[in-house]
């Protein structure tokens, strides 16, 4: 069983951003962040489910917000449900929108996910996990 199998939900939807042209604003302690910070601080917290990377969760209510893998530090995988649609322009929606199906193979039975004429690949797409390894 995969990681987002563990979501609750049948799939959990990212968006891979670079870290430095996205704001974490955390309500619980007034504060905003420039990028996903390094370690848990105020309202975020990461848990490390592997050594190639971690995932960051809302410290009140421990909806995910995001992961980072460690060959890509620059790079920030936004969970798509947590965003403030509202703050986002049309261009980023569009920006946004699914490209992919990873982990296809390990879909729950009861999703249908033929139709929609996204590319399926049953582990990680291109190279990212041999770079993966690498690090």
């Amino acid at each position: 069983m995969s990681l987002c199998h563990l979501s609750g939900g049948p799939y959990q939807a990212f968006a891979g951003v670079k870290s430095q042209d996205v704001t974490f604003f955390d309500n619980q302690e007034k504060l905003r962040y420039e990028g996903l910070p390094r370690d848990t601080i105020g309202g975020i917290v990461f848990l490390r489910f592997s050594k190639v990377g971690e995932r960051a969760f809302c410290s009140s209510c421990y909806t995910p917000l995001a992961m980072r893998y460690k060959h890509e530090a620059e790079i920030v995988a936004l969970a798509l449900g947590a965003i403030d649609e509202e703050s986002l322009t049309a261009e980023v929606k569009d920006a946004f929108r699914l490209a992919a199906h990873i982990f296809a193979g390990q879909k729950a039975w009861w999703v249908d996910i033929e139709q929609d004429g996204l590319p399926k690949h049953d582990r990680f797409s291109g190279d990212f996990e041999a770079n993966m390894d690498e690090r």
